[in-house]
């Protein structure tokens, strides 16, 4: 869909109808910029066809072959190819889980170039009590965040908070950085307290998708100081802030993926 010369005789109900079916299609952004163009119209007319061909330019750059599903995950439509794709997103399609023949692909079919969690045989943890249990009866092994403990992380304001300043691209750090999180006591839940994601982006000339890692150089470690009060004499894995006859061990970070629209296109 394109945005026409404004006319500011021409009837209400048909600027209207443009204006709604550009909001049901694009949403919010676009809209300020077209609403912006309309209340201008009048002032600035000998620039505002170079103004409309902008907005029509970010119309068609949104446009595209491919559905993004808002996980790192991508359905083929008619006319799609991964060459496509890969501009896109900024990702190397064959970083993805596509197997075969690329000329085959097939309409409706779902790519994913989202991060992946690599299966492993090491314990899963979603409670503080199993927690204690693996530090007192464990030999120090790594072990897998459950989901309950991993859609705290993701629910968290400061989660939430972040997420929005990279996908609306108000972030100083773009393409990669990391965040802590305190993570709050839940009985429903592992009580980890303070951990660190990290994330990284890829933009391409329609999509952007971010990949995110929670749990990251972090594990059951200076257990007797789980609120932080003496950060100096924190040490990790170390001596330091141990309860006796118990052995630390690492957690293995989460991954998780979201895509939407390359804000950087603005």
């Amino acid at each position: 869909m394109a945005i026409e010369r404004y006319n500011p005789a021409a009837s209400f109900k048909v600027n209207y109808k443009n204006y709604i079916e550009l909001q049901k299609e694009y949403g919010e952004k676009i809209l300020k910029m077209i609403g912006l163009l309309y209340k201008l119209s009048d002032h600035l007319d000998d620039k505002y066809q170079e103004c409309v061909d902008l907005v029509n330019q970010y119309l068609k750059s949104m446009d595209s072959n491919w559905i993004n599903n808002g996980d790192g995950t991508f359905t083929a439509k008619e006319g799609a190819t991964l060459w496509e794709l890969q501009q896109a997103t900024g990702r190397d399609w064959k970083t993805s889980d596509y197997q075969g023949d690329p000329k085959k692909l097939q309409i409706g079919q779902k790519v994913s170039l989202a991060a992946k969690n690599k299966p492993n045989s090491f314990k899963t943890i979603d409670s503080t009590e199993e927690a204690f249990i693996h530090y007192y009866r464990g030999k120090g092994e790594p072990v897998n965040i459950g989901p309950k403990t991993v859609a705290v992380l993701q629910a968290h304001p400061r989660q939430v908070l972040a997420q929005k300043n990279i996908t609306e691209g108000i972030t100083t750090e773009p393409n990669k950085g990391f965040y802590k999180v305190e993570m709050p006591k839940d009985k429903q839940s592992f009580w980890i307290g303070n951990t660190h994601v990290d994330y990284s982006a890829t933009y391409g000339n329609k999509f952007a998708i971010i990949d995110f890692s929670g749990f990251t150089r972090d594990g059951f470690w200076d257990v007797s100081d789980p609120l932080n009060l003496f950060p100096e004499k924190a040490d990790g894995p170390g001596p330091n802030l141990e309860l006796p006859g118990g052995k630390v061990y690492a957690f293995i970070p989460y991954n998780w993926t979201i895509s939407g629209p390359n804000p950087l296109l603005k």
